[in-house]
């Protein structure tokens, strides 16, 4: 009896410093948006923008086996303790790894933010962080970052944006197994969200009763 009560508290432990790292990365944005005329970052590798300008914290200096893009810079605060190994049919055999170890980062940022503007070579970056957005529930209702899903192996910039897609009934129930089973990696197969007002909430897939949420659609890239 006392195992499942000590798996429940370091599960709820994890899911409260994966939410914890999530408000520091809220707070990241802010400070960056303070200096930066309201602008977001883009969205590519948006987590460099904020960790090379110091919003991030301290470095994470440790290697990774395995991973194709070792070199690139790790900030700490984007990594979930909760995130397991998993791996993709087309890795190289034996080849298991989180996104934080892979990717860099336990998290993905809104697609609909940016759109298509993944670096400065796609145009300018999206400005009015934290003003008004068109979106029926406003900021506190906006999914701004998420727990990561799995994606391809080595550096694929794709893993750190969602979209529609993350709660869409066709396509989770098509790859749930594959890609969605690790965002929702929090007890009660949940997953953390940050809301673009700062807080934290938990989401579960539609195919687990949740409801689909409405993602930000903007008017102006």
């Amino acid at each position: 009896m006392l195992l499942p009560a000590l798996q429940n508290a370091k599960a709820k432990g994890h899911q409260a410093t994966c939410a914890n790292n999530l408000r520091q990365i809220h707070l990241a944005f802010t400070l960056y948006a303070d200096d930066y005329n309201s602008a977001y970052p883009w969205s590519g590798e948006w987590f460099d923008y904020l960790g090379n300008n110091g919003y991030l914290g301290g470095r994470d200096g440790g290697a990774v086996p395995d991973s194709t893009s070792p070199a690139g810079p790790r900030w700490s605060v984007l990594r979930c303790s909760a995130e397991r190994r998993s791996r993709l049919s087309s890795w190289p055999a034996g080849i298991t790894l989180t996104s934080y170890e892979n990717v860099r980062c336990s998290y993905m940022m809104n697609w609909n933010i940016n759109r298509y503007n993944y670096t400065p070579a796609d145009g300018r970056c999206r400005k009015g962080f934290g003003g008004p957005i068109d979106h029926p529930g406003g900021l506190a209702d906006a999914p701004f970052v998420t727990d990561t899903q799995v994606w391809g192996y080595g550096n694929n910039s794709s893993a750190k944006v969602f979209a529609w897609t993350l709660n869409e009934p066709s396509t989770v129930a098509a790859e749930w197994d594959i890609y969605y089973g690790v965002i929702y990696r929090h007890s009660g197969t949940r997953a953390n969200m940050l809301y673009l007002d700062g807080h934290v909430g938990m989401i579960r897939s539609i195919l687990q009763g949740d409801q689909m949420f409405v993602p930000i659609y903007y008017t102006d890239p």
